[in-house]
């Protein structure tokens, strides 16, 4: 689609320190699917008044998907067909699907069931990337993009996926520094060559310093400013500059990214490829929980009361030496951190509650509620960078996204709270505290908690069968 004169500056890109424009929308810019979008728009509207009886339509950019009865839809669709052709509307021949599984959009939509599933291919293109990324600390920058652009699609059903992308974004765009040496006679002829920001706009002769190369070290001393370049010490060896190349292709990975990298290794590997069509029902049982910390102890503890009356609990005291061993860095004063601690009472809620509905068969949304303002506001929002607290929301949305489930976390007053603060303070000796019994209480450890390993299980346990449970 052509783009008028005056608002091709919009559409501007730097290539090799020149500036060009497109003259027509290019693929990949926002305004690009406007208009395409009000054309379709148009022709959905006349669909809806050629096909009168009741059914769905939806449209993507340029791409339509609609719903109707079985014993009539044959008939609709051949009708807009002809339509389109009456009205030489192109129609990519290839995309056209009729049926109860069709492919739209990259997503596999199974319609009578009521799921979607996430393409193999784009799947196994995932764990191949993500096996090509960590294979070393330094890749380029076309694979690192590849996998973010990927990524980002695949999270659009995985909302709780989508937030730790940003790692990745960051070393996309943090430019590597190299290493370039000039002769000392020549460093006045350096200094001319930059500009006050320290870019240099011409290359130094006798160098292979790049055009647009932004100068940050003179000989291991930071330079911010042209004038920071009189302070430098100099002498008669050569002189070693640190330079950002902006059309280097390559990047290196931090170690948050490779963190994130292998979070999603694991929850490609584990991770169940369907997703219900249908909204989440909120569950009729209700979660809360506690924790408790002072010094280098501290617990978590917590209920869950099902539908049906049913009730289990759990309380786990720990330990500073506990966290030391999963190579969590928490203060020694374990209060410091205590909303990492009522975010992990939170993981445990929901670790728990997933228990009860294995193979992620039943989606379902969790209310849970907790005392603390902060556990409450970034459970909900599953994002943070500080640490500690971002490596539990970590583990908490990997747990989120796998199992198919939703929480909602409301606030308790503390006060309202003291079954929870019971069981997080309790030492596991003599009887569990208010009316608990000790056969509904749910037994893990940290490690079970923090790994989020899934192991085969048999249910009930003592059940016989002629073969080993894989490991």
């Amino acid at each position: 689609m052509a783009v008028h004169p005056r608002y091709r500056g919009f559409l501007c890109f730097q290539f090799r320190g020149q500036i060009y424009f497109y003259k027509v929308c290019p693929f990949g810019a926002v305004v690009s699917a406007h208009f395409w979008s009000r054309l379709w728009g148009a022709f959905q509207r006349l669909f809806h008044r050629v096909c009168y009886l009741p059914h769905a339509s939806f449209l993507y950019v340029d791409d339509l998907l609609m719903f109707q009865e079985t014993t009539i839809i044959g008939l609709s669709a051949s009708v807009i067909a002809i339509l389109c052709l009456l009205l030489r509307l192109p129609i990519s021949w290839t995309k056209c699907e009729l049926g109860p599984t069709i492919m739209w959009i990259g997503w596999e939509f199974h319609l009578s069931a009521g799921f979607i599933v996430l393409p193999t291919p784009k799947r196994d293109k995932l764990l191949q990337l993500i096996s090509k990324l960590l294979g070393s600390s330094h890749c380029s920058k076309k694979s690192l993009e590849k996998f973010s652009g990927l990524a980002l699609w695949a999270t659009q059903l995985w909302p709780s996926m989508r937030t730790w992308l940003h790692y990745l974004y960051k070393d996309l765009h943090a430019i590597p520094a190299s290493q370039f040496s000039v002769d000392p006679g020549c460093w006045d002829n350096v200094c001319e060559c930059v500009s006050d920001s320290l870019i240099f706009t011409r290359k130094p002769p006798f160098s292979a310093i790049p055009i647009n190369g932004q100068l940050i070290q003179v000989r291991h001393q930071v330079v911010q400013t042209k004038a920071d370049l009189l302070s430098c010490a100099l002498s008669d060896k050569r002189i070693w500059l640190r330079i950002r190349d902006p059309n280097s292709s390559k990047r290196k990975l931090s170690q948050s990214s490779i963190r994130i990298l292998h979070m999603y290794l694991k929850w490609l590997q584990c991770l169940p490829p369907v997703r219900s069509m249908w909204p989440k029902i909120q569950w009729q049982g209700l979660c809360v929980a506690d924790a408790f910390a002072s010094g280098d102890t501290c617990g978590i503890g917590g209920v869950i009361n099902f539908p049906n009356g049913q009730c289990s609990w759990f309380s786990v005291p720990l330990h500073f030496k506990d966290f030391q061993q999963l190579q969590i860095p928490m203060h020694d004063d374990l209060q410091k951190d205590i909303g990492c601690l009522e975010t992990l009472a939170q993981l445990a809620l929901v670790f728990i509650t997933t228990k009860f509905f294995p193979g992620s068969r039943i989606p379902i949304r969790i209310p849970m509620l907790s005392d603390n303002t902060t556990a409450e506001s970034l459970t909900n929002k599953l994002f943070s960078t500080q640490i500690p607290i971002a490596f539990f929301l970590e583990k908490l949305s990997l747990l989120i996204s796998s199992s198919n489930v939703e929480v909602d976390v409301s606030h308790i007053p503390g006060k309202s709270n003291d079954y929870a603060d019971a069981l997080s303070r309790w030492d596991g000796q003599g009887s569990p505290p208010h009316h608990f019994l000790p056969h509904d209480r749910f037994h893990f450890s940290l490690n079970q908690l923090w790994q989020l390993e899934q192991h085969p299980k048999l249910y009930p346990p003592e059940t016989q069968i002629p073969w080993s449970l894989p490991s």
